[in-house]
């Protein structure tokens, strides 16, 4: 029987990191795997108790009393789950433990940790799964007709935040931004990797991931919630009625309109409620360009349609107008139709809905994340590791 310790930390993004910390328990639990959970004050006392140690975005580099890393003290893999891009884990990431393994969200960031972090002993990628709520009303009763869960910050106040960045990072920024808005299906870390070509400068490993850790987290912010504010106002400009869930909504410049009503934030838990309340969720990919967001498989469990921005994932895995709709950035201006056709068709969205509940149920849950869990002890032994599950 494995031993896993859970790392425990407090909880952030609306608790999200704690409820699928313990999603994956219970469900390694159910593999036949004994489940601890600890906070970092409690860690010492678990060393020779496990055979992995899992976290969510965790700090690595914790020392012990004689000034090594805390973690070599147990001698067995240390998993960072990251659900951010790996820029924004540089400090954890290069932390040179004996046994750092990662899992993350998206192909390409694996592909980053294998290139700016070569000391990681191995790189997973997987995809986080939804819940289903305890009930879930029938289509036709369910109370919100679009709804988008998610907090919203005025984007242009974040282009003034970079202007304090200094006037070399800033301009970089801008040229980056500048870029992904011309080329909206392009990684952030190409699009740097591009304006530092022209730029003529060079840099260094360490100089690189160090400077992308600094800058790029504030132009991952921006588009955020630049396209939350486009795809939003497009909607509720062509009067169709969207609910958002979050902080920080009464600063969107259509905020008055009578399509758009506004509803204060909840715990990660209760949105699943919501979503399982809605007809549609709409879901606006953070820049994963390779991978996959909780959302979508949330919508589905809970059979509603899911209508999302796509990523090469999204185009392989699901089946457009069938399973879930999506769109590419490029052609958001289609997004008002898009809604608008589902809520004139219920009984084609109900269908939708229902396809996809049957595909997430099926390919896409928990035990798929175990499987990468146990994938590492197995890769470890057989001294082999990097994975894409």
């Amino acid at each position: 029987m494995k031993r896993i310790l859970f790392l425990r930390d407090k909880g952030l993004c609306y608790d999200s990191l704690n409820c699928f910390r313990q999603l994956l328990g219970e469900a390694l639990s159910e593999a036949g795997c004994s489940v601890s959970y600890a906070s970092p004050d409690e860690l010492e006392n678990y060393i020779g108790l496990c055979d992995m140690v899992i976290g969510f975005n965790i700090q690595t580099n914790i020392k012990d009393a004689d000034g090594g890393y805390l973690y070599d003290s147990f001698g067995v893999p240390v998993v960072d789950f990251i659900v951010d891009h790996p820029y924004m884990h540089h400090q954890a990431l290069s932390a040179k433990l004996r046994q750092l393994y990662v899992i993350c969200l998206d192909d390409n960031h694996v592909s980053y940790i294998k290139r700016c972090y070569p000391h990681v002993a191995g790189v997973y990628r997987t995809f986080l799964t939804g819940r289903r709520a305890e009930h879930v009303p029938a289509y036709e009763k369910r109370r919100y007709e679009v709804l988008f869960s998610g907090s919203y910050a005025d984007e242009k106040k974040i282009l003034e935040g970079i202007s304090q960045l200094g006037d070399v990072v800033a301009g970089v920024c801008y040229d980056v931004i500048q870029y992904l808005l011309d080329n909206p299906n392009q990684t952030e870390e190409f699009a740097f990797d591009k304006v530092l070509a022209k730029s003529g400068v060079e840099m260094n490993r360490e100089e690189y991931t160090a400077f992308l850790h600094f800058a790029m987290p504030s132009v991952d912010y921006f588009f955020r919630n630049y396209y939350r504010h486009v795809l939003i106002t497009d909607l509720v400009e062509a009067g169709l009625p969207v609910t958002v869930c979050g902080n920080g909504w009464s600063e969107l410049s259509c905020a008055a309109n009578p399509n758009l009503t506004i509803l204060p934030p909840v715990s990660f838990e209760q949105t699943f409620f919501m979503i399982a309340d809605s007809k549609i969720l709409l879901n606006i990919m953070p820049w994963f360009k390779a991978g996959l967001h909780d959302r979508i498989f949330t919508a589905m469990l809970n059979e509603t349609v899911c209508v999302t921005d796509t990523s090469d994932v999204i185009e392989r895995r699901f089946a457009n107008h069938r399973e879930l709709v999506s769109f590419p950035l490029t052609e958001k201006d289609v997004l008002p139709q898009l809604v608008g056709e589902l809520l004139e068709n219920p009984r084609r969205a109900e269908e939708i809905a229902r396809r996809g509940f049957a595909k997430a149920k099926e390919q896409f849950g928990a035990r798929e994340i175990v499987k990468t869990v146990l994938q590492i002890f197995a890769d470890r032994e057989k001294g082999e590791c990097d994975g894409i599950s």
